[in-house]
C-alpha cells in the first residue's frame, strides 16, 4: 500500500471491531439481565453501531475518488456492507429483547451469546490477517473455525426452536423468542458469509 493512501484493511478491521463490541454488550446484557440498565445498554450499543455506519460511509467516499484501490471495488463495497450488517443484526438482538419486554431469559440464550462473542472474535482475527494476502493459510484456518461455529449455532437454533414449540410455552412467548433466536441465527449466517467473502478475495489476489 502506498504511503499516505487510505488504509481499507484497517478500516475493515476497525468496523468488525464494532461488531465485536456489540456482541459483548449482548452477552453482558443476557448474563446480568436482572441488574442491567437496558436503556443505557441500548444507547451505548447504538453509539457503536453508528460508528460502524460512519466507517462504512467513510470507506465509500474514499473509494469513489480512489484511482487504484488495493482490491476490486465491488469486493470492497460488498464486504463493507456485510460487515455493517453484522453490527446491525447484533444490535437488533438487544432491540428485540427490549421491544418484546422479555422478563426472564431462557437458559439456552446464554449459549447463543457466548457463541456470538466467539464468532465475532474470530472475525476480528480474520481481518487482522486480511491486510496481508500472504497469510492465506492462517486466514483459511480462521474461516474454517467460523464455519464450525456457524454449524454449532445452527444445531443450537434447531434445538432451541424445537424446545420452544414443544414445552408448552405461551403463544406470546413463542413469538418473542422466535424473533430473538432468529436474530442470532441471522448474525451467525452473516458472519459465515463475511468470512467466506474474505477468503474468496484473498484467493483472487494471491
Amino acid at each position: 500500500m502506498k504511503k499516505g493512501s487510505y488504509n481499507y484493511f484497517e478500516n475493515f478491521k476497525k468496523n468488525i471491531g464494532y461488531s465485536l463490541e456489540c456482541s459483548k454488550n449482548v452477552y453482558k446484557t443476557i448474563i446480568e439481565y436482572e441488574d442491567v440498565d437496558m436503556e443505557y445498554m441500548l444507547a451505548e450499543t447504538h453509539k457503536i453501531e453508528h460508528l460502524g455506519d460512519y466507517g462504512k460511509h467513510e470507506m465509500t467516499e474514499y473509494l469513489l475518488k480512489d484511482f487504484l484501490p488495493p482490491i476490486e471495488r465491488e469486493d470492497i463495497i460488498l464486504l463493507s456492507q456485510k460487515v455493517d450488517d453484522i453490527t446491525d443484526l447484533v444490535e437488533e438482538i438487544l432491540i428485540s429483547i427490549d421491544m418484546y419486554n422479555v422478563t426472564n431469559m431462557r437458559e439456552d440464550i446464554v449459549l447463543f451469546a457466548e457463541l456470538l462473542v466467539k464468532c465475532c472474535e474470530k472475525e476480528y482475527e480474520l481481518f487482522e490477517k486480511f491486510k496481508s494476502f500472504k497469510n492465506y493459510l492462517a486466514a483459511q484456518t480462521i474461516v474454517i473455525e467460523v464455519n464450525e461455529i456457524e454449524e454449532k449455532a445452527d444445531k443450537l437454533y434447531t434445538n432451541a426452536m424445537k424446545k420452544l414449540y414443544r414445552d408448552g410455552t405461551r403463544e406470546l412467548d413463542i413469538i418473542k423468542w422466535t424473533k430473538i433466536y432468529t436474530c442470532f441465527e441471522e448474525c451467525f449466517d452473516t458472519c459465515e458469509n463475511v468470512a467466506n467473502n474474505v477468503e474468496s478475495i484473498i484467493l483472487k489476489n494471491l
